[in-house]
């Protein structure tokens, strides 16, 4: 079990959460890869709490709590994870 690599998926966005799901599984198909996946900030620090995540990717923007606030409780929780932030691609004006 621990030969597994952990990681985390925050995004309110569940499809966008599966795709990335999908392409990391993708390109390594041959890692042992346990996912979990959080629906914002507050339920992703939670997890993070129950589970050592190798890797966390989180949504910047997001309710409950956003990802640059995560980043900092988890590097309170453990220094050594690697953390992708990810930030909207477009911009869209009413």
């Amino acid at each position: 079990m621990s030969d597994q690599f952990k990681i985390l998926i925050i995004s309110p966005d569940n499809d966008h959460a599966s795709d990335i799901a999908k392409k990391i599984k993708k390109h390594f198909k041959d890692l042992q890869i346990t996912m979990h996946f959080a629906s914002d900030g507050t339920k992703g620090i939670y997890l993070f709490n129950q589970h050592f995540h190798h890797l966390v990717i989180s949504d910047e923007k997001m309710p409950e709590m956003g990802g640059e606030a995560v980043i900092r409780e988890i590097r309170k929780i453990e220094g050594s994870s690697v953390i992708f932030l990810l930030s909207n691609r477009t911009e869209q004006s009413d």
